[in-house]
Formats: structure tokens, sequence, C-alpha cells
């Protein structure tokens, strides 16, 4: 293989359609798309957004520049000009909507009168369903008791004077707990109320109640704590339509690896999936306040931030193509199939995830091709670790020019530690000259299917020039925008002096 064609292949008449996308995601997962961020905002007249347009064909994500058309469905409201940025004119609601060649995609701007003078509704809804009864930390028995006492240090760092909070619990049935209006003590003791119950968990339902109780003006949050394993309908198109009007959907999920986990990072707004697997309580708090300030807590246009993020199923790689089967981007903090300390930054699990085995091996391709010439040495070299919780074996296939191809076996017992990363280093002297890309696929698996073999700090060099042909650690992938405010600093609320330690649990996460 020499490198994969450019070209956008024809859009498929299902996976055009974003309800169809939703229902079959890993069909759809490579199909052509425009993404419009981000997806919803808030604005001052007078003030401004900057939109990005991303294109992702061929399993690749491409930032579009040129060509492109830009519309304001309520001029009244905002405009935006040639460069995609729009302008708060009037307070109003209007659709921003880009069009490239045959593909469009829309966002939904609001531009308010004054941030500080407008009104934020958050709806904490917590699963009491019966799995949120098992085991979490030794700090907190149970998932639903940690879910607990986050949420009721969240009340805390509300500004009631002019947002409030409501709170809903949920299995088979939704049930109000208290409606807005309330104080923080009101709202604490009712969350305290919650108790872990013998039902399933119907989502989907949940929060077309919890949607339907918002007031008609304001800006609308759901806070949804949950271990993700839900019941009946699927919730996306639910939460997908709500995004869309302009709500924030916040997920703190108390799950790691495994069916639903990869459903709710796709339930929840761009930014705002938490995971708990792996965080303290003083982490997602922290998030949680963060938030405020991003949506509008005084500041419409806080700084601008980004930052590499992991993600499951990544396909924007600099370097690379994903050219078979699904890989995970991960690390910082996030699905840390190799936990530290130290944190080793991002790096790839070249399994993927999804809820069964018959998505494929991950395989990544470099997207260049290297010169290897006749009579030179070379060094390939590569960390490789990862496997976890079950009994398997995990084989990765390395091959760079056509004299380069290893195997690299990890092998665990049920039981045992995390393989943790090791350097394998290669070396060659290239016989004849020879032009060809470097391809590191999963081969064999056994054992847990969500997770595979771990890769990082890729280093390709020509010993005989001194030269470095290609260095990757995978710490530039994935920048992301962040909340501007991880801490409760930046928003107009004075932060309660019993909230700003962090207390960390003094036992690991349990992870079913």
């Amino acid at each position: 293989m020499t490198g994969c064609s450019t070209d956008t292949p024809p859009i498929d008449a299902a996976c055009a359609d974003p309800a169809y996308r939703l229902a079959h995601p890993d069909e759809c997962a490579n199909f052509t798309v425009l993404i419009l961020q981000p997806e919803y905002s808030l604005t001052e007249p007078g003030k401004t957004v900057s939109y990005t347009v991303i294109l992702r064909a061929n399993g690749r994500e491409i930032t579009l520049t040129t060509g492109l058309a830009w519309s304001s469905s309520n001029v009244g409201a905002a405009v935006i000009n040639d460069d995609g940025v729009a302008t708060g004119v009037l307070a109003g609601t209007t659709t921003i909507k880009v069009e490239w060649q045959n593909l469009s995609a829309t966002a939904q701007l609001e531009v308010v009168g004054a941030c500080v003078e407008t009104n934020q509704h958050f709806t904490i809804l917590i699963d009491d369903s019966a799995s949120m009864g098992q085991a979490f930390s030794g700090t907190y028995g149970t998932k639903l008791a940690f879910s607990k006492s986050v949420a009721r240090d969240f009340c805390q760092t509300i500004n009631y004077s002019k947002d409030n909070v409501s709170a809903w619990k949920f299995a088979d049935d939704s049930t109000r707990l208290i409606d807005f209006g309330v104080d923080a003590n009101a709202a604490r003791a009712a969350i305290q109320t919650v108790a872990v119950s013998a039902e399933k968990t119907n989502l989907a339902d949940a929060l077309e109640d919890v949607i339907a109780g918002f007031p008609a003006t304001g800006v609308r949050v759901i806070v949804l704590f949950t271990d993700g394993e839900w019941t009946g309908d699927s919730p996306l198109a639910v939460g997908q339509a709500f995004k869309e009007s302009g709500g924030f959907l916040v997920v703190v999920v108390t799950r790691g690896w495994g069916d639903f986990f990869a459903d709710m990072a796709n339930l929840a707004s761009g930014g705002f999936f938490l995971s708990a697997y792996g965080a303290t309580e003083g982490n997602i708090l922290a998030s949680l306040s963060g938030l405020k300030s991003f949506i509008c807590s005084g500041d419409c246009n806080p700084p601008a931030g980004t930052a590499p993020t992991a993600e499951l199923n990544y396909t924007g790689f600099i370097n690379w193509d994903v050219t078979a089967g699904r890989v995970d981007l991960v690390g910082l903090l996030k699905w840390n199939v190799l936990p530290g300390p130290p944190d080793h930054g991002l790096y790839v699990d070249m399994q993927g995830t999804g809820g069964g085995e018959d998505f494929g091996l991950g395989q990544i391709t470099s997207k260049a091709d290297y010169d290897f010439e006749d009579g030179k040495e070379y060094r390939f070299s590569l960390d490789v670790g990862g496997s976890v919780q079950d009994a398997g074996t995990w084989t990765i296939r390395v091959r760079a020019g056509d004299s380069l191809d290893e195997l690299i076996t990890i092998t665990q017992l049920d039981g045992d530690a995390v393989t943790p990363f090791a350097p394998h280093v290669f070396e060659w002297t290239q016989a004849g000259d020879f032009t060809g890309p470097i391809i590191i696929e999963q081969t064999a698996q056994s054992g847990h299917h969500n997770v595979g073999t771990c890769i990082d700090n890729i280093l390709l060099e020509n010993v005989t020039d001194v030269s470095v042909m290609l260095e990757d650690d995978f710490n530039s992938e994935n920048p992301k925008t962040i909340p501007p405010s991880t801490s409760y600093y930046g928003c107009l609320e004075t932060p309660p002096g019993a909230q700003t330690a962090d207390p960390t649990p003094p036992t690991p996460r349990i992870v079913e």
C-alpha cells in the first residue's frame, strides 16, 4: 500500500439522514458528513462567534476554509460573514448554515441582551436503577453514592439570585424530586432522598419528561448522572433534538469500557462528557462549575481554549490513516488503559470501542511514504503495552518499508496487572531502494474486546544520516474547545470554600 485516495465517496442516501446515522453509528462511521462547530453558542449584540467547518470522509477529518457559503436564518439576531464569523445584532435566535459542494451543516446561535441577566436552568437527573448500586470506590460504596455527593455539592455553586435548579430521579419511570425556584439546601435535601431501586433504566422517557419541565425562557442544562445501561428506546435521538434546540446535555458517567460507554459520549454535548473512572469528586465538580462560566455566567466571550482530547474510534490522526477496523485515542486521564501516575499523555489503543467484536481489529497506515535507501541503516522504535481485566493475548504487527516486519505479543493471565509500556527497537540495513509507508495493525486478540494493544512514542530514524524521519507521541491530536474555566474561578459566584479541596478517594475506582 502506498497511500489512500483523497476522493470523496458518494453520500449514502441512508446515512445522509441524521436520525439514521444516530441509529446506525457503526454503519455510518466513515460516510461523508459536514460538521459545524460550535453546535450551539451564546453571545451578546456586537460580539462575535467564530465557526469551524470539518469534512469527515474516508475515515478522516479535514478542516475546510474555502468554497464555503454562509447564511443566517435571522439576520435581525445575527449576521455572518464569508469567514464564518457571526456578529450578534439584537436579542433573538438564529440558525447558522454552511454549505460546501452538495453538503450542508447547521448550528444554533442565541443572542441575549446581557449575559449577567440571562437565567440558567439546571436540571439534575440521577439514575437510581439497580446497576447504580454496584461498588464504586473506597470512599463511595456505590455509583449512586458518588453521583449524589457530586450533585449535592454542585447545588452549592449555583447563583440562585438569577439561576435555579430542579432535580429528578429515574429508572423504569422518572420522578421530579424538586422543581425550579428552590435554594441550595432544599435541592441538596431532595437529592439525598434518592435510593437504589430494583428497576431498569428508561433513559429516553426520562429525558423527554425533564425537557418538558424546563421554563420557556433561559438557558437549559441537563446534568445526567448514570452508568449508561439504558433500556427501552435509545435516548440518542431525544438528546440530539434537545441539543439542536439550544440545550446543553452534560453526562457524568460512572462506567468504564463496554456497552453503552460510547453511546453516553455521543449523547453529551461536545466537551461535556465527564467520566468518573479515574477521576475524583473534585475533578468532576470543577468541570461542572466551569460549565457555568462557559455557557454564560457574566462573560459570553471568555478566552478561547483548546486542548488535546481523547476520543473513542478516532480517525483524525495527523500522521496516520485508519485503514482497517477501529482504534481509540486514549489517555490524558480519560479512558486510560495504562493509568498513571504519571499519566502517559495521549496514546493509541489498537482495538476500538463498541458493543461487540464485529468491527474488526485496528490498523493504522502512515499518510506519508518514506524513502529507504540501499545500504543505509535505519531504526524504528515504539512503546507497547496494554491489555486489561481479562486473561488473553494481544499481538500487533509492525511494518516499515520492505525490510521491517515484526510481531509483538502481550500475554496476560487472569488477574494480572496491566502490562506497562515498554520500548521495542528494531534496526536493519536496507537492501535495495524502496519507498513505502509504515503499517501497524492488531493481528490477533483474545480476552476483552474493547481494549487492545496500546502504542506510543513512535520514532523512525535514518541512522546513517543521523536524521529523524518520523516522530509521533500523539500528544498533539484532537484539539478540542474546552470550557475556559475548569474551576470555580471565572464564574460570577464566589467559590464556596468547602468545595475548593480535592477529596481524592484513597482507593482506585472499581470498573465492572
